[in-house]
């Protein structure tokens, strides 16, 4: 990086001087100017102006593909496989829009934003660039993050050099033929039989006490009629994704089995709270909370082949995880509903409609999980637990209904991890 700055982008609009509104602990607040080296960050500062944008009026052009932008002021309307709106100054607002992430950028009120060319973001190679100082909310009297491993993995994520990971083949054929509604049991064991473990999961968890009947199956068609179609696809991709969570990798496997744990306790306790709530598909809850920390995995993935510490790996995640989730999912075919959970399970304040939806269940079931208590507000200050029609809470503090589905929350668990 060093003190090569970008390329000069237009003069900035009158009244913001960029040396005087672009000031260093505004840039720092962004993905990943919050890990970049003084110079870098006082190259921007230099050569790129803030920029108007009108209502109405779109933040992209042809020819931005080699740019990315930082929202400064005013609120966009994101497409991203779903449409979002994004504030300046919010969380969501710290990660840089991208052409060739986002779809379209627009303007619904008057806009500020900070265009910077993708190449002033290259990693650094000097080593005294991790002893820049970074975004206050992890500062620490020694700082613990490798700053260059972080830049690196945000430049490649920008530039498209992030490896997405594929829905395993025979879950990608599966999940199409329970959706045809021409295909049938037939055609689902078919496509099973060629997989011997998946084949003896699925008649395992036929057998499990959350989906047994009055006698054993032995067989996979018994198994699947069962089961359903639709449980029976659910189940092979929770079986696919744990494939997702192992690795040899020595400095991996722990992380990744820990998400996996996660994965499986949002998911099961999302699966008890849509069972009693009007309106919410248990299985679709499930896989929710199976999903929605695909990114973590991406990108301890990639980072295979570097030795990173425990803070940094944990910084990368928490910055990184939910929007390379978003892409996973949308790459996979999954809804936009699912995509919100990757994006904003973390949130324990959203609240973008009066009624529940799926990611306020996996909000819920977050705060439910353990380990997950630091940091958060109190329950009742949740606005997701404010929608809920049955509020009762247990002596614990723990929502009443959860703790009286636990015996069904441990059969999940079972199953998932069987």
């Amino acid at each position: 990086m060093g003190g090569r700055g970008p390329s000069l982008t237009p003069a900035a609009p009158a009244g913001r001087d960029p040396l005087v509104y672009l000031t260093e602990g505004r840039l720092r607040r962004f993905y990943p100017l919050n890990h970049v080296d003084a110079p870098t960050l006082a190259g921007i500062r230099g050569s790129c102006a803030p920029l108007d944008l009108a209502p109405g009026e779109a933040m992209f052009h042809a020819g931005d593909t080699d740019s990315v932008c930082f929202l400064l002021q005013g609120t966009v309307i994101v497409e991203q496989g779903l449409t979002r709106q994004i504030t300046a100054a919010t969380e969501a607002a710290r990660m840089p829009l991208s052409p060739r992430l986002c779809d379209a950028v627009q303007a619904i009120e008057p806009a500020v934003y900070l265009k910077v060319p993708l190449a002033a973001l290259m990693p650094a190679t000097s080593p005294t660039a991790r002893r820049h100082a970074l975004d206050p909310a992890v500062r620490e009297a020694e700082d613990p993050i490798d700053h260059q491993a972080l830049v690196a993995t945000h430049y490649a994520f920008l530039n498209e050099q992030l490896e997405l990971p594929l829905l395993p083949d025979v879950a990608l054929r599966i999940r199409r033929s329970a959706e045809d509604p021409n295909s049938g049991v037939g055609d689902i064991v078919r496509l099973l039989q060629q997989d011997t473990s998946l084949s003896a999961y699925c008649v395992h968890c036929a057998n499990s006490a959350l989906y047994a009947g009055a006698l054993a199956v032995s067989g996979l068609r018994e198994a699947v009629m069962r089961l359903g179609l639709a449980v029976t696809r659910q189940l092979v991709l929770s079986y696919t994704l744990r494939r997702m969570f192992r690795t040899n990798h020595p400095a991996l496997r722990q992380p990744l089995l820990a998400a996996w744990r996660h994965c499986c306790e949002v998911g099961a306790i999302a699966y008890a709270l849509a069972r009693v709530t009007t309106g919410f598909d248990p299985e679709q809850a499930l896989l929710a909370g199976l999903v929605h920390d695909l990114g973590s995995v991406t990108v301890l993935q990639h980072l295979r082949s570097r030795s990173l510490d425990a803070a940094t790996s944990a910084c990368l995640s928490r910055e990184l995880a939910g929007t390379v989730g978003a892409m996973v999912l949308r790459r996979w075919g999954f809804g936009p509903e699912f995509m919100v959970c990757a994006l904003e399970s973390d949130d324990w304040q959203r609240d973008p409609r009066p009624s529940l939806d799926l990611c306020d269940l996996i909000v819920l079931a977050h705060r439910h999980a353990p380990g997950a208590t630091a940091g958060q507000p109190s329950l009742a200050a949740t606005p997701a637990f404010r929608k809920l029609p049955d509020q009762r809470l247990a002596p614990c503090g723990r929502l009443q209904s959860i703790e009286d589905s636990a015996t069904k929350i441990a059969e999940v668990l079972y199953l998932l991890r069987s």
